[in-house]
């Protein structure tokens, strides 16, 4: 997986680097907007154009779905056990070096805390002093509050993690 920084076009949701996006302009639109690839990336950056930013976080949306972003590696999962199991990896290193599977799409998942606040989203940020146990916690006394069948499914797969 690269560590080079990503940008995600806000109409298109496409993803690329800095240096894809300026290979992406056309001559004819760099002369129509009198720029230089280089000037027309830092124009639209924060326009149009935005980096996509690492997180260390879970986030659980209300269609089922489960993204874990650990820092520069991220997946969107339908199958609570299987991210349980990648959560429960990642707690137990730290690390994500060496693992497939990465989505840009997963790293650009941000919700909006209006997104949060109406139910499409529950976010449960992580960092580096959790441990299994302690997620967990978070997890079930979230759950406690008006569970998702994907938060619940989670804490199953966790919890079967436990050492």
């Amino acid at each position: 997986m690269s560590k080079e920084t990503k940008y995600i076009h806000k109409h298109t949701a496409s993803i690329d680097t800095r240096e894809g996006w300026e290979d992406s302009y056309s001559p004819e639109e760099l002369e129509s907007r009198e720029l230089t690839a280089k000037e027309a990336f830092d124009e639209d950056e924060g326009e149009t154009l935005f980096k996509i930013e690492p997180h260390t976080r879970i986030i659980l949306d209300n269609s089922g779905g489960i993204t874990l972003q650990l820092d520069e590696w991220a997946h969107h999962y339908y199958d609570e056990k299987h991210a349980a199991n990648d959560l429960a990896d990642w707690l137990e290193t730290y690390r994500t070096d060496g693992w497939d599977r990465h989505e840009d799409t997963a790293a650009a998942v941000n919700p909006t805390d209006d997104e949060i606040r109406i139910g499409g989203y529950r976010v449960f940020p992580l960092d580096a002093c959790d441990t299994k146990s302690k997620v967990l916690i978070r997890l079930i006394e979230a759950h406690a509050d008006g569970g998702w069948g994907n938060l619940k499914y989670l804490i199953q797969g966790l919890a079967d993690r436990l050492d």
